[in-house]
């Protein structure tokens, strides 16, 4: 419903100087609207955002991004304290920021907002693209771009807590991943997988996601089966071998956390002992 298909033309039919105008004119407006609806809504996110000094345990550099903090400051070393294994399994985008923080003598905090920043850039270009990729119209494109950008939960929380920043570049991970599969390009599945999994361990549960579609999805299942399989193949192989190097990279610091159920889940949310059913 939401893609647009350029009309066919007949047989013998020729395209005269007037249409052909007409098209590149459309193409044109198309393209600045494309570009002033990103604009317009990015910059509305940005405008929008501000931490309101709520108490310390929501603080933009406290909870989780203490850990991750931890883990970029020893860079070009490794940490020397034990950190849980929920937040070793995400070292590499912050030993970057460490890496960067090094290098430039700049500050910890500085790095992490220069380098989300240019995670936040790029992502936005990347879904733009994946959208662009549908040939959607001008009305869908800017509606799906506005769901994406003004979703509360989707960039406004790293935007207030760049320590975090392993949560955008798994998020541009997927982004390269979507584009990869719309548009028909392996070297894009292939980038995004590993930019994803090097974020966040929760690219295990996408990674068979991606493969499937490359080997059953539209696009895809016009090539041999052969090569079909073996891409699948290797979206898996290159996803597991990355999370394995990460593991045995981060063993020297990491303390194994083993998540309980339902004590780790937002189920405990529902248990009226606990008070929270009315905040719910």
């Amino acid at each position: 419903v939401c893609q647009t298909e350029p009309v066919p033309k007949m047989q013998g039919e020729r395209e005269t100087g007037s249409q052909a105008t007409a098209d590149n004119a459309r193409s044109q407006l198309g393209t600045r609207g494309v570009v002033l609806i990103m604009a317009l809504l990015t910059a509305f996110l940005l405008l929008t955002n501000y931490w309101t000094g709520l108490p310390s345990h929501t603080h933009p550099w406290g909870t989780d991004v203490i850990s991750y903090q931890e883990m970029a400051a020893p860079a070009p070393g490794l940490p020397h304290i034990v950190i849980g294994s929920a937040y070793t399994q995400r070292f590499v985008p912050h030993y970057l920021v460490g890496l960067f923080n090094w290098a430039t003598a700049i500050g910890i905090h500085p790095a992490y907002r220069i380098l989300w920043a240019l995670c936040f850039a790029g992502l936005i270009g990347v879904f733009a693209r994946a959208l662009l990729a549908l040939r959607l119209s001008t009305i869908v494109f800017a509606l799906s771009f506005a769901l994406f950008v003004l979703n509360p939960y989707s960039l406004r929380e790293s935007i207030l807590t760049p320590g975090a920043v392993q949560d955008l570049t798994f998020v541009l991970g997927l982004g390269l991943v979507m584009w990869g599969l719309l548009d028909g390009t392996f070297a894009l599945v292939l980038v995004g997988s590993a930019v994803a999994i090097l974020s966040r361990q929760t690219e295990l549960l996408v990674a068979p996601v991606a493969a499937y579609w490359v080997l059953r999805g539209p696009g895809w299942r016009e090539q041999a089966v052969r090569v079909r399989r073996g891409r699948a193949i290797w979206v898996i192989l290159l996803t597991a071998l990355l999370y394995v190097a990460t593991d045995l990279l981060t063993s020297s610091f990491t303390r194994r956390f083993q998540p309980r159920f339902p004590h780790d889940t937002i189920l405990t949310l529902l248990v009226p002992t606990h008070g929270h059913l009315s905040t719910l």
